[in-house]
């Protein structure tokens, strides 16, 4: 009998629910760390912001993307030691 995480193309919930918490911990630091020099540098103090949003978003995508390929698939992408 196979646990429903190990069906291949299931999500761990509990592990994306953690490294969304942590992206999401991530954007107000990004923002109270660059604030100040995105505005002298670039005018804008949500400059830097925004580009953190957008990686957070597509490194959800790009995970959610290959959590969804069988991980047996990546053994033939295996260099041997």
């Amino acid at each position: 009998m196979t646990k429903e995480s190990e069906i291949p193309g299931r999500l761990d919930w509990l592990i994306l629910l953690i490294m969304t918490a942590l992206l999401m911990f991530s954007v107000p630091i990004v923002y109270s760390a660059s604030s100040t020099i995105g505005f002298t540098k670039y005018g804008s103090s949500e400059k830097f912001l925004m580009s953190q949003v957008l990686r957070v978003f597509v490194a959800l995508a790009i995970t959610i993307l290959i959590s969804r390929i069988d991980y047996h698939r990546y053994k033939s992408m295996n260099k041997r030691i």
